[in-house]
């Protein structure tokens, strides 16, 4: 049976009309859902079971908790003041610290003023001084000598660099060796004297050996018919060598000088060749010249010397005389003139 026009509109307008309202149910159920679900106080979004905060709440504690925080945050300035205060509070009641070094004793404070050197041949020096008697004590008699004419200027300002001294003469040079005569005439027996001229010769030893400095080698030989020299046996000639200067060293010499004893008689040629053999930039020559040296042995030391400077010092008995010529000279003024050295005489009766 065919349907007519009317009856098939009809049947579709109900057909929408049914959907429609289904819709419109479905749409609003799903509304009333999310109605309820985001306006239960207890239940909100991830709430569910109590596994997670309240969102909402969680919300308002941030921003409670930072207005919180804001609001009790100190002023800085007010801070800094609070602890500059509390500084100043904390200095004021800490006592000062006290210097241990301000209650010494004022001898123990003043920083002392440095020593001079000592300025050899201007005097007897202190380790002999008690040997004289009153009488040459008060009379002033000393080493400073001037039989021999005034000492040269320089004798009297402190050593330079690389300079030595002994017994009034002061001669640049590095390598420094000290010649001593030790024969019986230097033990002075014959003289009234208490002050013998080898104790006097020892002392002013010592002392110019204080006065040398790290940059200097040094060797120091006694002799009358041998030589000995320091660090080796009575007339050895091989293994002897010049020695820096070190405590050990200083020391090592002290005790040699003080052992030293003079006797026998006196080979001053033999002496002079062991000193020159060491090849050094100086020698004190020291000796009573009892006995000489002739014109031929004066040159040859002086050909052996090869720029060596020879300083010689003469302990004479009595005043010196002598004159300036070449034929008045004795062989000591001589040696000294010809290596470029200094002289200078010493009347032994008067120490």
């Amino acid at each position: 049976m065919a349907t007519s026009p009317f009856e098939k509109s009809e049947s579709h307008g109900r057909t929408l009309l049914q959907s429609w309202t289904s819709s419109i149910l479905l749409h609003g159920l799903v509304l009333a859902m999310l109605l309820y679900w985001f306006g239960a106080p207890e239940s909100g979004l991830g709430n569910r079971n109590g596994s997670l905060a309240n969102f909402n709440k969680v919300g308002l504690e941030i921003k409670s908790a930072q207005t919180d925080e804001f609001e009790q945050r100190p002023n800085e300035n007010e801070s800094e003041a609070t602890s500059s205060e509390a500084n100043e509070q904390e200095a004021a009641e800490t006592p000062e610290e006290v210097n241990p070094f301000d209650n010494l004793p004022e001898e123990l404070t003043v920083t002392p003023l440095d020593e001079p050197e000592p300025i050899l041949g201007s005097g007897l020096p202190t380790s002999v001084d008690t040997g004289l008697s009153r009488e040459a004590l008060l009379s002033g008699d000393s080493l400073s000598q001037e039989a021999s004419g005034d000492l040269p200027p320089q004798t009297t300002a402190p050593l330079g660099i690389g300079e030595s001294a002994f017994l009034g003469i002061r001669t640049q040079g590095e390598k420094v060796i000290f010649l001593l005569d030790r024969s019986s005439s230097m033990s002075g027996t014959f003289l009234e004297s208490k002050v013998k001229p080898l104790a006097v010769a020892k002392s002013e030893l010592k002392r110019s050996l204080n006065s040398l400095s790290s940059i200097h080698q040094f060797q120091v030989i006694f002799y009358h018919e041998s030589t000995r020299a320091l660090g080796s046996e009575e007339d050895a000639v091989k293994g002897i060598k010049m020695l820096p200067v070190s405590e050990l060293n200083l020391n090592k010499a002290r005790n040699f000088i003080d052992q030293t004893r003079a006797d026998r008689g006196t080979d001053h040629l033999k002496a002079l060749d062991l000193a020159i053999s060491l090849h050094p930039d100086v020698i004190y020559f020291l000796t009573d010249a009892d006995t000489k040296l002739s014109r031929v042995d004066l040159r040859r030391i002086q050909r052996m010397s090869q720029g060596t400077i020879i300083n010689c010092i003469e302990f004479g008995k009595g005043p010196q005389i002598a004159g300036t010529g070449t034929h008045e000279r004795n062989f000591l003024q001589r040696l000294s003139t010809d290596t470029g050295g200094l002289y200078r005489y010493f009347d032994i009766t008067r120490f």
